[in-house]
């Protein structure tokens, strides 16, 4: 009986929650992913009010683990760890919550977990790759090449992956970024002052530092070179089950859950930072 009445209470309080939102076109447009056109959204289409009821509880089946006082909540909480289940529930509150927090915290993803890493990632790679023959490193170099075509074919993905499920995508995609940053982050520095050299030359000395730096570079490369597209593929993927799914892939892919929970906390606490709290209300 008490969980039939929790389960009642939950039913109760979402119906009240879902009826608004789905007379909202920005929740719809911007959260839920769906098109309306112009000429159409006032009063919204039923067609579109279908369409964005499924949605809407395709991505409460996704988070539905998280849902406090169904079922064995307490027990999925103490699975995950109290680090974990609190980042995860400030990710929901930043990308169902509203059209406007979705757009903040997309913004801190693209920039501070996307674009400014994959912008080194992409310098170095063309260090290593523009270095070929002046290094003589042409198998490094292709290897460099491939990872970086691999990261861009990812992030042209993620692209184009709308309202929610675009900002989770953009949250697997920046989980690998961090990933291939964090083996070569140590050489990054190296490599552009070894770049602005003109020559090699005056590496002869010093137990030449340069192919000390090359070995470090084949070896990093070499590391993620091949498993980088596997990886990025899965997380994106893995954005289609539902949230502990995705939690415990990204654990297992990325080596284990203190990357994970440092590298989500560092793009959760920039956008909160921003002024959304966990607890905004709905816009």
């Amino acid at each position: 009986m008490k969980l039939i009445m929790e389960g009642w209470r939950g039913f109760v309080a979402e119906e009240q929650i879902k009826e608004p939102l789905l007379k909202n076109c920005r929740y719809i447009t911007e959260v839920l992913g769906i098109d309306i056109p112009l000429n159409e959204s006032r009063p919204i289409p039923t067609k579109v009010t279908e369409l964005a009821l499924d949605r809407y509880d395709e991505m409460n089946r996704w988070w539905a683990p998280l849902n406090e006082g169904v079922g064995d909540w307490w027990a999925r909480a103490k699975e995950l760890g109290k680090g974990a289940w609190s980042l995860l529930k400030l990710l929901k509150s930043l990308v169902t919550g509203g059209a406007g927090p979705l757009r903040t915290y997309s913004k801190a993803i693209g920039r501070k977990g996307i674009g400014d890493i994959k912008q080194k990632i992409d310098n170095f790679m063309n260090i290593i790759i523009e270095k070929k023959d002046a290094w003589n490193i042409p198998a490094i170099a292709n290897l460099a090449k491939k990872a970086k075509d691999h990261i861009s074919t990812a992030y042209k993905k993620v692209q184009s992956v709308s309202g929610w499920m675009g900002a989770i995508a953009k949250t697997s995609l920046a989980l690998g970024l961090r990933w291939v940053w964090s083996k070569i982050e140590g050489l990054y520095g190296h490599a552009v002052e070894f770049y602005k050299k003109e020559s090699g030359v005056e590496d002869a000395i010093s137990n030449n530092p340069l192919q000390k730096f090359i070995d470090k570079a084949e070896e990093a490369i070499k590391g993620f070179a091949v498993g980088v597209a596997q990886k990025m593929a899965k997380m994106i993927g893995m954005a289609w089950g539902d949230v502990t799914a995705w939690y415990s892939a990204a654990v297992k892919v990325f080596g284990g859950a203190a990357f994970v929970l440092d590298s989500l906390k560092s793009t959760l606490s920039f956008a909160k930072s921003r002024g959304i709290a966990e607890e905004e209300a709905i816009t």
